[in-house]
């Protein structure tokens, strides 16, 4: 939700200054690769005023409130760091409370104008959030006189007389981090069904033939006075009151009520939407702006970031419904669409009680009929408009992103920061009024207490889907471990590492904010072993700047909030795999010939499926050739009902692939709640656990295997015994397991039982193994310690804190000389003696995290903190006499610049301050002639001079003096050939 990126290393600045030389004789030894483009240094200037914009335009070294910063105090201080920007932006969650001045506005881009010329003079890139929803919506509304449009709904009863009162909030701002946003009521309407419960389910059959439009006499009704939050939220109580005689009450039981509103957004199904923000580009390059960065925080349309007075039963349900959005929504899906809005009886949720009621509501839902290809109908049509409305507002800013490369001519404009908002589990309400006593409270597993999930308001702000705006942001991130929250399953560096792979700048980053700052330092650890923050500690150059890899990919469970809105985003957290969502597998996978799957450059050879009741035709394919030709598909959850692309029937296609006779209905689950799944046969190693809840994510979905199908666990409910996992085994030795529930997984501890059902599961079909792929995985989920393996063969470790409680306040700015006591964390001390680890035989002692990669047996990358050597293979490798902090590492050849046969980034200094003379010895030989150059900027150049070293068999004795340690060194050798 939120994290301003700042990638300015305090190191990286300090040392620029210290080396402020004549850069007449530089060279250029390594040309930095993209994403050590993207990650160079860079700051942000935060406006939180018009009046700071305004004063901005004639001083722009004005110290703004938010962090008391001066843009061109900034610019000075990244002068010379090539590639270094400043981002300039309005967030209001660091104070304000309106705003005038958007991206089209004169103002706006006077003062942009004098930053962008500030920055220049010292040679510091500049880029704004200028291509948002967020700030172009007020501008385009008021400048149009038009705009989106929201439709918020809420479900009531008619009274045998025909008379209906619906209460309803009425929105007249909504609040995020880029200011507030007005709305005004455009119409009210509503709509009269019958309903009718399909067995004792939760599902009501409403014909869309048979929903009347009642609007005729239907008036809102409201109070004089208006509530507004703290946090900018405002409305007035009111109420939709209506009429529609008894004949139709005769024929109808609900109402619902519709109250119409224009919101000061962009209509992005406008043939405008594009040319509108294009516009606004062409009008600051007329001003003379170039932009190196479109800053991109928290991509999302217009709602309201109050996580408080509005949420689960009390949310704002609303869905952006505009005359362009119907119009294609009808022309993909049918005209019955263009009488989109009685539609909306088929998004009602969990609406049969009052907000006021005590017990835990009814997740009533409505459905096109009382048949079960009605209810896989209805799904479709809620991911549809969902899909549709996401893919077209990424679609519309990748347009605008490749218009601005264009028109400032770049081949990269940097779109970086996140799309995750009020991403779940983090914003998850975990804690229900209605919790049966005793029912234990947590925010890594579904237990009786948890109440509702964020993922709804992120899926109505089209944000839902992180990785689809993957292709508009450059490298992605996410801030999952945020206001306090640390993230104990990983499941959030998980989610990053993903999001980078993926990337096509693969390199994101894991935010974190609100935790003390020992515990902070744990994360940061965890972050560096991931691979998911490479300037710390500069394990980056050792891990080859990418992200730990993994043999298993998971499909994320995006369709969990289409099929009940109070879930979303998680089964499992789980933080030992890869995501990816369906669409995304369906496009980009490749099965190769022994049933390892690639997508992209990461490979796999194992498939988790978690919650896919709609499946895409693709997937199927993929699934079916993974399993046939040596792979491993795990299909965990409800069996596929339908086809994504026309509805058609997926089940008979799923269960001749699984060797499944007979499964139960994917709409009906059976709730196990309390009953314990034992494995058995080849599954046998899996402990036991139980269902911890009646939740949609707990149903089970038993089956009966076909022949030659193992049956591999079970679990009994109302005294029978029911097969709940097989077995298919293919000649190829590839298998199909099924699990027809939730393998829960919590690494954090935080539930009773703590079960670690999917990491058994995964290392029982072979996922992982001892002594090949997945050996990281094993380690880390058996022992003390994280260690991760890179894509290069580099492996880092550093000690896990999952089991540290999070029992500190979450606020963004810390107390002054916060105190924590320390002896709940993992030790800063990394001790390891003789220890194996995978291939991998280690003795090491060192702070925080260590990482080291061999070629060949050889030691050729490492980096490590207040450390004097490390032992690998029973080969010991002693780089000092006293404890350094130390990295080398080899330069890539593709990196290399003309002219430089070989080179090594080095970076070392000693713990306890500089010395006159530092000797290093490196686990290898450098040749004859070799020089070094000081790069304490990081371009990748510096002024060479020739190195000071000794050579033996195997091992090079580096000597460098004092001004020679902290900075960032290269050595190399040139190619004599020149």
């Amino acid at each position: 939700m939120r994290l301003m990126l700042i990638f300015v290393s305090t190191l990286a600045l300090a040392a620029g200054a210290l080396f402020a030389e004549d850069t007449a004789m530089e060279r250029q030894i390594v040309k930095l690769s993209n994403i050590q483009q993207m990650l160079r240094p860079n700051n942000a200037l935060i406006i939180t005023s018009d009046e700071e914009m305004e004063k901005l335009e004639h001083d722009p070294n004005m110290k703004v409130r938010a962090f008391g910063a001066g843009f061109e105090d900034m610019a000075k201080q990244l002068q010379g760091f090539d590639g270094a920007l400043i981002n300039v932006a309005y967030d209001f969650f660091f104070g304000g409370d309106k705003r005038e001045y958007f991206p089209t506005s004169p103002q706006c881009i006077r003062t942009f104008k004098a930053l962008h010329d500030a920055g220049r003079k010292y040679g510091v890139g500049f880029g704004a959030s200028v291509l948002s929803p967020l700030d172009l919506g007020p501008a385009y509304y008021r400048e149009k006189g038009r705009g989106g449009q929201t439709c918020q709904f809420r479900e009531g009863t008619i009274s045998p007389e025909g008379k209906f009162a619906v209460p309803m909030r009425v929105q007249q701002q909504w609040f995020h981090n880029k200011g507030p946003v007005k709305l005004y009521v455009k119409s009210v309407k509503a709509y009269a069904f019958r309903e009718t419960r399909i067995g004792n389910s939760s599902y009501y059959a409403v014909d869309p033939a048979e929903i009347l439009d009642v609007s005729a006499n239907v008036r809102l009704e409201r109070e004089k006075e208006s509530e507004k939050t703290a946090v900018g939220y405002a409305y007035t109580n009111g109420t939709v009151v209506g009429e529609v005689g008894s004949e139709i009450a005769a024929k109808c039981n609900r109402v619902l009520a519709v109250i119409v509103y224009d919101v000061e957004e962009m209509d992005y199904f406008h043939e405008d939407g594009l040319s509108y923000s294009t516009s606004m580009l062409d009008a600051h390059k007329a001003a003379g702006i170039t932009y190196d960065s479109f800053y991109s925080d928290e991509m999302h349309i217009q709602f309201d970031w109050d996580l408080g007075q509005h949420f689960g039963t009390t949310e704002i349900n609303t869905r952006y419904v505009t005359p362009g959005l119907v119009k294609e929504y009808a022309r993909r899906f049918g005209r019955r669409y263009e009488d989109f809005e009685k539609y909306l009886v088929y998004f009602a949720f969990a609406q049969h009680g009052s907000s006021n009621d005590l017990g835990e509501p009814e997740m009533s839902q409505h459905v096109f009929g009382p048949n079960p290809a009605d209810i896989y109908a209805t799904w479709k049509f809620r991911r549809d408009y969902f899909r549709l409305l996401t893919d077209h507002v990424v679609d519309l800013f990748i347009k605008g992103k490749r218009y601005g490369e264009k028109l400032f001519g770049r081949d990269i404009i940097w779109t970086r920061a996140h799309a995750t908002w009020q991403e779940s589990p983090t914003c998850d309400h975990v804690d229900a009024a209605w919790k049966p006593k005793g029912a234990p409270v947590s925010r890594y597993d579904y237990t009786p207490a948890y109440d509702w999930s964020s993922s709804i308001r992120e899926n109505v702000s089209a944000c839902y889907d992180y990785f689809r705006w993957g292709d508009f942001l450059t490298g992605m991130g996410n801030d999952f471990p945020e206001g306090g929250w640390i993230d104990r399953c990983y499941y959030g560096a998980a989610m990053t590492a993903s999001f980078g792979a993926f990337n096509d700048v693969p390199y994101s980053y894991w935010g974190h904010w609100g935790a003390p700052a020992a515990v902070s330092q744990r994360v940061h650890d965890v972050a560096a072993t991931y691979g998911v923050s490479g300037g710390m500690w500069n394990c980056g150059d050792v891990q080859g700047w990418q992200h730990r890899k993994t043999p298993v990919l998971a499909l994320y469970p995006l369709d969990l909030n289409h099929i009940e809105e109070r879930f979303g985003s998680w089964m499992v957290q789980y933080g030992y795999c890869d995501y990816l969502t369906e669409e995304k597998f369906a496009e980009l996978a490749k099965v190769l010939p022994d049933g390892r799957f690639r997508v992209k450059d990461r490979e796999y050879n194992t498939l988790l499926v978690l919650y896919e009741p709609m499946v895409m035709k693709n997937t199927m394919k993929l699934i079916s050739q993974i399993g046939e030709r040596g792979g491993r598909v795990i299909w965990t959850g409800p069996p596929p009902a339908i086809y994504h692309e026309d509805g058609r029937e997926a089940l008979r296609d799923w269960k001749l692939i699984f060797g499944i006779e007979a499964v139960q209905e994917p709409w009906n689950g059976l709730n196990a709640e309390g009953a314990v799944v034992a494995f058995t046969g080849s599954l046998e190693q899996i402990p036991p656990f139980r269902v911890p809840t009646h939740l949609l994510p707990d149903r089970v979905y038993p089956a009966i295997p076909a022949n030659g199908t193992e049956p591999a666990g079970v679990v009994k409910i109302d005294e029978k015994t029911l097969t709940a996992a097989t077995v298919r085994s293919m000649p190829s030795g590839g298998k199909f397991i099924y699990f027809g529930g939730r393998p829960r997984d919590d690494q954090s501890g935080s539930t009773p039982d703590a079960p670690r059902t999917l990491f058994h599961l995964l290392r029982a079909v072979g996922a992982y193994t001892e002594d090949g792929p997945g050996w990281a995985e094993i380690v880390s989920n058996t022992g003390d310690l994280l260690v991760c393996e890179m894509p290069n063969g580099a492996v880092s470790i550093t000690h896990h804190y999952y089991n540290v409680v999070e029992n500190w306040s979450g606020g963004f700015f810390r107390p002054k000389d916060e105190k924590f006591d320390e002896s709940v964390l993992p030790p800063v001390r990394l001790i390891i003696k003789d220890r194996v680890f995978g291939p991998y035989r280690v003795s090491y002692e060192g702070d925080r995290v260590v990482t080291f990669r061999l070629s060949r047996n050889r030691l050729i990358g490492f980096q490590g903190v207040n450390t004097q050597g490390i032992t690998l293979n029973g080969r010991e490798y002693r780089f000092a006499d006293v404890p350094v902090t130390l990295t080398f590492a080899p330069v890539p050849k593709e990196q290399l610049a003309e002219g430089i046969r070989q080179a090594w980034s080095i970076q070392a200094y000693p713990t306890k301050g500089g010395l006159e003379e530092l000797k290093l010895t490196l686990p290898f030989e450098v040749p004859d002639g070799a020089k070094l150059v000081v790069d304490p900027k990081g371009n990748g150049r510096g002024t060479p001079v020739p190195a000071v070293y000794v050579r033996g068999k195997g091992r090079t004795e580096l000597r460098l003096p004092q001004h020679m340690q902290g900075p960032i060194l290269y050595l190399f050798v040139e190619d004599q050939r020149r």
